[in-house]
């Protein structure tokens, strides 16, 4: 193994399409156990997990771990998605940075290998452009990796290769339209409603029957007489109308399934249609890159 890549994504969902765009250049499954990873990245995995601090977590929070949701390999290179947040998990996405930063960068090492191992490490950031726009997304990007490392990032930018930070290779992707903006739905409802325009149309069609005064959560509450009684929040749910319309879709191959699972297994995306869809290409340009 010479080349370690360790991709942060916003969730899960971004670690689905990533995963079949991977796949698409060739990338495999790495199933091997952590102890059989490539040190010092095995030891990098065990520490992750041994440095977790369980006891602070909720009962509900207690499943997320800090290792990668997926892992890849071809030829030399080890890729690892991780579903670790948007903007409101800066901390963890800096603390992750903070420790991969800890093995792999040394003062006055400009050869990007870890003394003694033959590695390279590269930190990839895959994000939404969401309304903030491609720019906007670059420059926080770019200041949180400035924050941690110490080091300015004068080249970084959206599918344009990688920097070399004292050793660390860095990068960026950010999902969006052709107008600049936008998020990964974007991306992946045209690729998978193509030769598909009917589901995808009355998926659309029975999300026509949304009630915005059901969007809250229903919560059962004392009333000051003591009796249980059912009340609405006043917080809405996040409503998303793509990724409702993803999951209606799925249902039709993969019964009970959630997005993830849906964008990770369908056949609504094919290689094809992978192959010729020019976001796609610039995408796996971009992997082609690592």
């Amino acid at each position: 193994m010479r080349k370690a890549v360790f991709a942060i994504c916003e969730g899960s969902q971004d670690v689905a399409f990533l995963y079949r765009l991977f796949s698409a250049d060739g990338f495999k499954t790495y199933n091997k156990k952590i102890a059989d990873f490539p040190i010092p990245v095995s030891n990098y995995l065990k520490k992750s997990l041994e440095s977790t601090d369980y006891e602070s977590l909720k009962l509900e929070e207690s499943w997320q771990k800090p290792l990668p949701q997926e892992v890849l390999v071809k030829n030399d290179t080890l890729v690892m998605l991780y579903a670790v947040g948007g903007d409101e998990k800066k901390d963890t996405r800096r603390s992750m940075l903070k420790s991969i930063a800890g093995f792999s960068i040394l003062p006055d090492d400009n050869n990007a290998l870890y003394p003694g191992k033959a590695l390279q490490y590269a930190l990839i950031y895959f994000f939404d452009a969401d309304n903030k726009g491609i720019k906007a997304r670059e420059k926080s990007i770019k200041e949180e990796i400035g924050e941690v490392t110490g080091v300015d990032v004068p080249e970084l930018a959206s599918g344009v290769g990688l920097q070399s930070i004292k050793g660390l290779l860095v990068g960026c992707y950010i999902f969006a339209k052709d107008d600049g903006f936008g998020k990964l739905e974007d991306i992946v409802i045209p690729l998978m409603q193509e030769g598909n325009e009917e589901i995808f149309q009355k998926a659309a069609d029975f999300l026509k029957l949304k009630d915005e005064s059901r969007l809250t959560r229903l919560k059962l509450i004392k009333n000051t007489d003591g009796e249980l009684e059912e009340k609405y929040s006043t917080k809405k749910h996040d409503y998303d109308e793509k990724k409702s319309q993803i999951g209606i879709a799925g249902q039709l191959q993969v019964s009970g399934k959630s997005n993830t699972v849906i964008i990770r297994d369908t056949d609504y995306i094919k290689l094809q249609k992978i192959r010729n869809n020019r976001l796609c290409r610039n995408i796996l340009n971009f992997i082609h890159s690592l």
